[in-house]
């Protein structure tokens, strides 16, 4: 059985980068990873451009590590919703992108139809939850 290092993954790459947050899931013997990314009107995408997802794929590849899985938090039922000036849909396109550079076979996106997105100032990190 093959381990993937799934939601802290996402904050070790937001605070660290891609070197050391791939250099953290291969010493705790993970084969793979999964992003989790929660936009909000204050804090863009993890991974925000091509150029952020080539590096990181190239550091999960020289660590033998690769992406199971990209998953993304966002209602794009909601009317008006912007994440640092980019639609819901825009945004969803961008993980798209970012699955496809990355060599991800799953986009991992939840429809929450009728449900709300956490509030803005939600704790994202695992230390602001526990």
């Amino acid at each position: 059985m093959k381990f993937t290092f799934y939601s802290y993954f996402t904050d070790k790459l937001r605070s660290q980068g891609p070197d050391a947050a791939a250099e953290f899931a291969a010493s705790h013997g993970f084969a793979s990873v999964e992003l989790l990314e929660f936009p909000t009107p204050k804090r863009e995408l993890t991974v925000s451009n091509d150029e952020k997802a080539k590096a990181l794929k190239a550091a999960l590849d020289e660590k033998g590590l690769y992406t199971a899985c990209y998953s993304i938090g966002i209602n794009i039922f909601e009317e008006n919703y912007e994440v640092c000036g980019q639609s819901a849909e825009e945004i969803l396109r961008r993980c798209a992108e970012n699955a496809a550079i990355l060599g991800c076979p799953y986009l991992h996106h939840t429809l929450t139809i009728g449900l709300k997105t956490l509030p803005f100032d939600a704790p994202m990190t695992f230390e602001g939850i526990f």
